[in-house]
């Protein structure tokens, strides 16, 4: 009573009938009803659903498209991480074709077989060539390949590709013709990797170009006046052809990894598909552009390259200190005719001894074939067979592979330098891993030379020839025979440290049955503290005390193994081992086999 007001808080949307009635004294009036509509909130309009279901969408179809480029990246990683094992594989037969070949081609034969070794040198190079664009590949998606800029006239830089090209030319009878307008054009690029750029586009240029074909190089410079970026000013190089063309949907695709175009020429697909992509790259990490594109005029297509003229646009620790001295054309795996060097005389025997490790059996044969006339050779196939060999036949020189079982390369090169046994010992690692930072890594271990496989059999054995060579040089420095001076009476003066090697000498000599010399009694004895004995032997001999005081029990222990008067058990007391089974491991840790082979070898 006396209220004229009806309040409904927090309806949910929807449809309403509202029924009122009076009540008076008992009595009510007839129902009226009202028919309310109650509005949902924006968020949950029509329209807002409608948006809520373009949004879920577009999100599903991003998310698909993110897991599909993710797979495909996948693959593509799984692709170059197999072809980057294989290619590595493949270094070593390689070796054993590369190199017999360039032997072959040094000597004299009819024009017929002299064609054939040509074109089968020329097929092996090629191979090597792919394998290096698989490398450069795996570097530029790692970020490891740093671009080191020089300026270079561009003019004779492509003139420098005519003699690369020559074979080809005469043997399919391609008209190969190359314009340019200044006798000279300065661009500043990296030459070893923009070297790769051409050679790619010209090698896919000759391979979808018919004989008597055409293919022609012009080089131009200009201004773009819309681009205020590096390419405001650039140098155009363009690169046309009479080939087959490319399909029109297709050109958008040939840089992309992996894509292989129809070759009309051979009814199917050619290549392995990186070329084109690898220089797709190299040319953008030039900050330039490359594109593909059909001729107007003719059947053919035609790749444009554009490179930034002077050097504001290339970072200070890009450009290059010096300029390269040469350029390896022939990695790119495009012919090259063999040089008509001379045979090398073979040197005399000599009785330096080389141990070759290595865990294929035919490298193992090759490198003993081509190294038997001037060294004594032997041969292990693993890391720990080349230390067990080493350490019993102190060989004047190693040349080891890096991936074997049992023990790698690496290994056994660290194992070989902590030995001062041994350490003296020149190493040549010879591997199919030819990543810079391998090599950085085996010349860390303190390999004295690394060459990656194939490799030049001449290089090599000038290499074994300077290793040998500087190793007797500084033996003989060091023990005296460089200085002649017979006729001279020189005065006898010793150091205070020979002194002191002398009076820790007689110390061991005398106590050296003794089990309890130890560092702390040879101290004492030479009147030292513990420290200054450590310190002083470490810098006369390079080992510390206990190491030096162990090896030259053992060195004792072979002079009586030697003599044949004792048997083992009381050779070990005699040097001061109480325990025989510790005297025979340390024995074959130090020499690499145990006290009863080595008495088998004295007999």
């Amino acid at each position: 009573p006396g209220t004229n007001r009806i309040a409904y808080n927090y309806l949910p949307s929807g449809n309403y009938t509202l029924e009122v009635r009076a009540c008076k004294y008992g009595s009510y009036t007839p129902v009226q009803q009202w028919f309310l509509q109650i509005l949902p909130p924006w968020y949950k309009s029509s329209w807002a659903y409608a948006c809520y279901a373009l949004l879920l969408t577009t999100i599903a179809l991003l998310i698909f498209s993110l897991i599909k480029k993710r797979r495909e990246e996948i693959l593509i990683e799984s692709k170059l991480r197999f072809f980057i094992n294989i290619s590595h594989e493949i270094r070593s037969p390689m070796t054993l074709i590369i190199s017999p070949l360039e032997k072959l081609l040094k000597g004299n034969h009819d024009a017929g077989t002299l064609k054939t070794l040509e074109g089968m040198q020329r097929n092996a190079r090629r191979i090597f060539g792919l394998i290096n664009q698989l490398l450069d590949i795996r570097k530029i998606d790692k970020g490891q390949m740093k671009l080191k800029f020089s300026e270079t006239d561009l003019v004779g830089f492509i003139e420098e590709l005519f003699d690369v090209f020559e074979y080809q030319v005469t043997q399919r009878n391609i008209r190969f013709t190359f314009e340019h307008h200044a006798e000279k054009l300065l661009v500043w690029i990296d030459r070893n990797n923009f070297d790769k750029v051409l050679m790619n586009v010209l090698s896919n240029a000759f391979k979808y170009t018919s004989d008597d074909g055409e293919i022609a190089i012009f080089l131009t410079s200009g201004i773009d006046a819309g681009n205020w970026g590096a390419l405001h000013d650039y140098a155009e190089i363009r690169i046309i052809d009479t080939g087959t063309g490319i399909d029109e949907d297709k050109i958008g695709k040939i840089f992309d990894r992996f894509y292989q175009a129809h070759n009309e020429l051979t009814f199917g697909a050619m290549g392995s598909g990186i070329g084109l992509n690898l220089s797709h790259t190299l040319v953008e990490l030039h900050q330039g552009t490359i594109t593909a594109s059909n001729r107007k005029d003719v059947k053919g297509s035609c790749f444009t390259i554009r490179l930034p003229l002077g050097k504001d646009h290339i970072k200070k620790e890009n450009l290059a200190k010096n300029e390269p001295n040469s350029r390896l054309i022939w990695q790119q795996g495009l012919p090259v005719r063999p040089s008509k060097t001379k045979k090398k005389s073979v040197k005399r025997k000599t009785d330096y001894k080389l141990l070759i490790v290595d865990d294929e059996e035919e490298i193992r044969d090759f490198m003993r074939l081509e190294l038997e006339e001037s060294y004594k050779i032997m041969t292990a196939a693993n890391g720990n067979e080349a230390w067990q060999i080493t350490l019993s036949q102190l060989p004047d020189l190693i040349i080891s592979d890096i991936m074997m079982p049992e023990m790698d390369g690496f290994t056994f090169v660290k194992k070989l330098k902590v030995n001062s046994n041994v350490s003296h010992i020149p190493v040549i690692l010879l591997s199919s891993k030819a990543e810079h930072e391998d090599r950085l890594q085996g010349l860390g271990k303190g390999a004295d030379a690394y060459l990656s496989k194939p490799f030049n059999i001449d290089e090599l054995l000038v290499m074994i020839e300077n290793l040998i060579s500087s190793r007797r040089m500084l033996k003989g420095k060091f023990s005296g025979a460089q200085d002649q001076q017979d006729k001279v009476k020189s005065v006898d003066f010793k150091s205070s440290d020979e002194l002191l090697m002398e009076r820790i000498m007689t110390i061991l000599n005398n106590h050296i049955a003794n089990p309890d010399l130890n560092v702390e009694m040879l101290a004492s004895q030479a009147g030292l503290s513990r420290v200054q004995l450590h310190r002083k032997l470490k810098e006369m001999t390079g080992i510390p005390a206990s190491d030096f005081i162990r090896n030259i029990r053992l060195k004792q222990a072979a002079k009586l193994l030697n003599d044949k008067k004792m048997n083992i058990t009381q050779v070990a007391y005699a040097v001061g081992f109480a325990n025989q089974t510790h005297f025979s491991t340390a024995f074959k840790k130090f020499f690499g086999i145990s006290p009863t082979e080595y008495i088998a070898q004295i007999e």
